[in-house]
């Protein structure tokens, strides 16, 4: 099952967010977890967004953020993008 969060990351431009992003996910793949005594496959993407620089209202900055994760998700599993408008175009023209 996929699950969606969005992540605030206050105080940090997106560039410098995706590199700690970067480091965590490399932790938690490396984790092997169980759950019910079976070891479960934890697969991590990410779209990155940064306020207000590339949007100031959440639904767009939410938007943008989904085309960047969809551009994330093309790329496979454990991949991250930063939003660009050529994500947005892309994902306009589907």
């Amino acid at each position: 099952a996929q699950e969606r969060y969005a992540i605030i990351w206050p105080e940090k431009s997106a560039r410098a967010a995706s590199g700690n992003f970067a480091e965590l996910l490399e932790q938690i793949v490396a984790r092997k977890p169980w759950a019910d005594g079976v070891v479960e496959h934890i697969a991590l993407s990410s779209g990155f967004v940064q306020y207000p620089q590339m949007a100031e209202a959440a639904g767009e900055l939410l938007e943008k953020a989904g085309a960047a994760l969809t551009a994330a998700l093309e790329k496979g599993p454990n991949n991250f993008e930063i939003y660009r408008e050529t994500a947005n175009i892309k994902a306009e023209g589907e």
